[in-house]
């Protein structure tokens, strides 16, 4: 891990560009945490974030705004895709096998933040990403944006209350024709998530959420 720091001007702007890499472990645990509608046999491969490059830029707008962009280069070994199986729709689900494939990945983030008195926050994120598969000739079910919108709100220094929702864009997926053989890909529509978390602080060492 390599980070590098230039403060452009003082407590107001600065650049941070970072070279480094990890293994990310995937589990029967964390893929069926993603998607519940696995087939019976599911491949387990660890991923290789072989080479991670980015450059960020952070602003302080104000006393309560900032600001910050970025742009990310990856080199992923073994990145999980989800690939959709033929089935026939009206008698079972879609059930989904793994498949592995090495993919450059190009990610440029924008983020706006929002705090008062640590008391309130305000989050607003995008991320578009650029997917480049080794072999697949489409990112399947990987969204192209992802929009966020965040917050935080405390009340009488107990109870913590954080709201998220965020928009998925489009994505691909395998297209099968009557017969059921492969004939391309269409287009998956952009998705909702949404969910709100409630915590109850109530010593400094323990929490309920």
């Amino acid at each position: 891990h390599v980070e590098a720091k230039y403060q452009v001007i003082d407590d107001a702007l600065s650049v941070v560009g970072k070279l480094s890499g990890e293994m990310q472990r995937n589990n029967y645990r964390s893929i069926a945490k993603e998607n519940q509608f696995l087939d019976t046999f599911t491949i387990l491969k660890n991923t290789n974030d072989k080479l991670n490059l980015s450059l960020a830029a952070y602003a302080k707008l104000s006393h309560d705004v900032n600001a910050n962009a970025s742009i990310h280069y990856s080199r992923l070994v073994n990145n999980l895709f989800y690939v959709n199986e033929n089935v026939d729709h009206e008698k079972s689900p879609v059930q989904f096998k793994t498949f592995y494939d090495d993919v450059n990945l190009i990610t440029v983030h924008g983020q706006l933040d929002y705090n008062e008195a640590e008391k309130t926050a305000i989050g607003l994120n995008i991320d578009f990403n650029s997917y480049n598969p080794d072999n697949l000739d489409k990112p399947l079910f990987k969204p192209l944006y992802r929009i966020g919108l965040t917050g935080k709100y405390i009340i009488a220094d107990k109870i913590e209350i954080k709201p998220d929702i965020y928009f998925n864009g489009n994505s691909y997926a395998y297209d099968y024709n009557s017969k059921g053989a492969l004939s391309g890909f269409k287009t998956v529509k952009g998705y909702v998530d949404l969910s709100v978390c409630v915590n109850y602080n109530y010593t400094k060492i323990l929490n309920v959420f």
